[in-house]
């Protein structure tokens, strides 16, 4: 199967699982899919992060050689959905130290912004928190901000806070 023809041919939860399938545990093929995130042109690389994000579901260990690149791109990514998408497997893993810097500046950027959908306030919010857990310097400064976004922030974000606020 070609991947880039099986996500240009149809937008669906039931063709991202098939692609999904089709790739499994294979390594060779995932990073097909990773370089459509990177290298594809629109939509591929929105489709190729839903199909991520459901491969990563069941086999985490395939995004591994991926997280430096991911990292260093996150800013590039012009569709939100590809940054939720990337953001939600990142929101659920065991953040190597030398990322920590960066994704905390990116994710505090996205929490503040305007202009960010709540799914991606959403995962850049646990992000934080997960970063904090480990430099509890930073637990201090993330509730007050995390308090602050109650106050004017959709349901999402307000139910995640008051969650993350209980953490902290």
């Amino acid at each position: 199967m070609d991947i880039a023809e099986q996500l240009s041919a149809e937008l669906s939860r039931r063709n991202t699982d098939y692609v999904a399938n089709y790739i499994g545990n294979d390594p060779e093929l995932f990073k097909q899919l990773m370089n459509l995130i990177f290298e594809g042109k629109s939509p591929l690389p929105l489709r190729a992060a839903w199909v991520v994000s459901a491969v990563t579901d069941k086999y985490p260990e395939l995004f591994n050689p991926y997280l430096k690149q991911v990292v260093d791109r996150i800013e590039t990514f012009e569709h939100p959905g590809i940054r939720r998408n990337l953001l939600r497997y990142l929101s659920g893993i065991e953040l190597p130290e030398e990322y920590q810097g960066k994704l905390f500046d990116v994710c505090y950027q996205y929490l503040l912004s305007r202009h960010e959908p709540p799914a991606i306030k959403v995962h850049a919010m646990q992000i934080l928190a997960n970063i904090a857990d480990y430099q509890p310097d930073l637990k201090h400064e993330l509730k007050l901000i995390i308090e602050e976004l109650i106050t004017h922030e959709s349901a999402a974000i307000r139910s995640r806070s008051k969650q993350l606020i209980k953490k902290l």
